[in-house]
């Protein structure tokens, strides 16, 4: 299965000052639903494969689970649904509770996680600032 996508895109050369419609291969995305028992955990925004591995990691880094020992299964379908079951001995509420937000997105974008309500509450900043690409380049 190729995670690639073939789409149109345009093609921008700084140095030449050029912009030109092409077409070009981008990764493919898709939003992954995890739940931790018959709740809703997060939503990873990935390239779906290797996802039953981008949810353990994930569930690791986040100390939802101290080690996979305590992850009895996971299940993960088609429609891009993750249930993950753990083990009787771990108190999953308390896990859960760690993860300090109800709802949590994870974009694969630069900037990790950002919740959709908090970014409501930003005042929109009207402004004429012109910014060359050349300056966007050089940082």
């Amino acid at each position: 299965m190729s995670n690639f996508i073939k789409v149109e895109i345009v093609k921008v050369d700084v140095k030449a000052r050029k912009f030109e419609k092409t077409e070009d291969f981008v990764a493919e995305e898709a939003p992954i639903q995890v739940f931790i028992g018959r709740k809703h955990y997060a939503t990873i925004f990935c390239t779906p494969r290797d996802v039953k591995e981008l949810v353990i990691g994930n569930l690791l880094s986040e100390g939802i689970v101290k080690n996979v020992g305590e992850i009895d299964k996971i299940n993960v379908r088609e429609n891009g649904a993750c249930h993950v079951t753990l083990k009787s001995t771990v108190n999953t509420e308390s896990r859960l509770k760690l993860a300090r937000q109800l709802y949590r997105v994870i974009p694969s974008a630069c900037g990790g996680q950002h919740q959709p309500l908090a970014l409501r509450q930003i005042k929109k900043v009207n402004s004429k600032l012109s910014v060359r690409a050349e300056t966007v380049q050089c940082c």
